[in-house]
């Protein structure tokens, strides 16, 4: 471990030429790590050490303060990533993380916010709490998973849990158009910069994908849009979503079809002559596929 405790130590750089680097060997220590580009195992990213490809996340300085947002492509964190990063304030944990190590928050003593944008909890243990004030501390979580939370290992210990944005069901559906709603509900210390929908026609739709962006807020309350252009027949996923300086947590996942156009009519089969003294006639109608309602006019 050695650089183990190297408190005033401002950078690292790490030349091209480093193949591996062992596991403790920034433990505990303040310097920003800075990878050389051509270097083919490891890489940074503002001070933070990470594997070439950004899925593993090594070592991040305990000079480390404010808000962090581990980066999407990180799937894997590592020993005591970070243990003592004492000014760390909140922290952003992408979907793809599956577990977290016991000591990955140790000595973070200043954490007030935590998001998880995983929509089934990620594994932990309640030794990785025990320097994190749960009682005070904001756990965010997806819209549609505050139960699951709530009943997970160690997330259920957090007394905040909160969802910013859930997604409710559409409504007035018709064959090209339909009302998207939501509810912001919660609105934490960043502002909220962005809030909306975002829809495709595949599953978890992100901002990426088709999105209506209704600007900036700072109230607590429902929002709707109606969206047009669709395709009928279609089936459409939606979530709502809320984008502050931290970055973007979705609602539930919201599913409708578009109507569909009724077919042709077909042949009507009837009579094609009518007396004066008729007082009724009678015809065979096909059955119209996607038709809800019949009018004729003789």
């Amino acid at each position: 471990a050695s650089f183990n405790g190297c408190n005033s130590l401002s950078v690292v750089n790490i030349p091209a030429s480093v193949t591996t680097i062992i596991t403790p060997t920034f433990y505990n220590c303040s310097a920003a790590i800075n990878v050389d580009a051509n270097n083919t195992a490891y890489s940074s990213i503002d001070g933070v050490l990470f594997d070439k490809q950004q899925t593993s996340i090594l070592h991040a300085p305990y000079s480390l303060s404010g808000y962090y947002n581990i980066p999407s492509t990180v799937t894997t964190i590592g020993y005591a990533v970070f243990y003592n990063c004492s000014e760390l304030t909140s922290i952003s944990i992408p979907e793809n993380i599956k577990s977290l190590v016991s000591n990955v928050f140790n000595g973070c003593r200043k954490l007030n916010l935590i998001r998880s944008l995983a929509s089934i909890p990620i594994e932990i243990y309640d030794e990785l709490l025990k320097d994190i004030d749960i009682e005070n501390c904001i756990l965010q979580v997806p819209g549609g998973t505050i139960a699951a939370y709530k009943s997970a290992t160690g997330w259920k210990n957090f007394k905040n849990i909160v969802e910013p944005v859930a997604t409710n069901a559409a409504s007035d559906i018709t064959f090209n158009s339909a009302t998207l709603n939501g509810v912001v509900s919660y609105i934490g210390a960043e502002p909220v910069t962005s809030y909306g929908f975002c829809w495709n026609t595949t599953g978890a739709p992100t901002v990426a994908d088709s999105k209506i962006d209704k600007g900036a807020t700072n109230v607590v309350s429902a929002f709707s849009n109606t969206i047009a252009d669709l395709t009928e027949g279609t089936k459409y996923y939606v979530r709502a979503y809320v984008t502050d300086n931290f970055g973007t947590i979705y609602g539930n996942q919201v599913v409708f079809t578009t109507q569909s156009i009724p077919d042709d009519a077909g042949l009507i089969v009837g009579a094609t002559n009518v007396c004066q003294d008729q007082d009724s006639l009678i015809y065979t109608v096909p059955v119209i596929k996607n038709a809800s309602t019949y009018s004729w006019t003789l």
